[in-house]
């Protein structure tokens, strides 16, 4: 493992600090869950320890999640949906009211709310913008200088299938149906995104320009925490 990449991908971002700071110990879990990741798609092998500890990581984010009720609507959502169903003519008044309440419909709306924001890149590298919850602080979990890299390294992941299943799909499926309003974050997808990272950096042959990545990273850092 190259260390200046490895403390770049894991630590180099707020969101581990803003863990720390809640709960310490969640932090180290999730700390040696990502590098056990890494390890893991290295050598393409499966972890036991790494199973443990992703469960538990998973277990911890249920705790603290307020679980989205899949057929109550808030009061906001109730008075969008009235407003949609007066926005449908007389003669598709019963179609609309079957879009609009039928529980079938109401279950797969709210599936596709908590799908598409977990998988929203802009909740973990631009504090949620344009669509900030209310409810929750949102900042910018990783440094927006970070997705590139992100995206560069996403591919590694293929190359051990059980792990991916595990560190993505499987908390992708559990907090689809539950929803993910947690204030610390989604932190199940910590360890994909920071593994994620660290690949793509692993990529950067040229010295010169490592260098001046890691000038750079330092000082976006700096302008995240300054206004965090």
């Amino acid at each position: 493992m190259n260390i200046i990449w490895l403390v770049l991908g894991v630590i180099g971002n707020l969101w581990i600090w803003f863990v720390f700071k809640n709960n310490f110990l969640l932090g180290i879990v999730l700390l040696i869950s990502s590098l056990l990741v890494i390890k893991n798609q290295k050598s393409n092998k499966f972890s036991l320890f790494l199973i443990i500890l992703f469960l538990i990581i998973v277990f911890w984010q249920i705790n603290l999640t307020k679980t989205k009720p899949l057929l109550k609507l808030t009061e906001i959502e109730r008075a969008n949906q009235i407003t949609r169903l007066n926005s449908y003519p007389p003669y598709l008044a019963r179609f609309g009211h079957i879009l609009e309440e039928r529980k079938e419909f109401l279950i797969l709306y709210r599936l596709n709310e908590n799908f598409f924001e977990i998988m929203n890149l802009n909740l973990y590298f631009f504090a949620n913008h344009p669509i900030e919850r209310g409810a929750i602080k949102e900042f910018e979990k990783f440094a927006y200088i970070s997705l590139p890299f992100f995206l560069l390294g996403l591919p590694k992941h293929l190359r051990n299938k059980k792990t991916l299943i595990l560190i993505l799909i499987i908390p992708l499926i559990i907090f689809t149906m539950i929803g993910s309003n947690i204030s610390i974050g989604p932190i199940s997808f910590f360890p994909f995104i920071a593994s994620s990272i660290y690949f793509g950096l692993e990529q950067i042959k040229n010295k010169k320009l490592s260098y001046l990545l890691i000038i750079v990273w330092f000082l976006v850092l700096l302008q995240l925490f300054s206004y965090a």
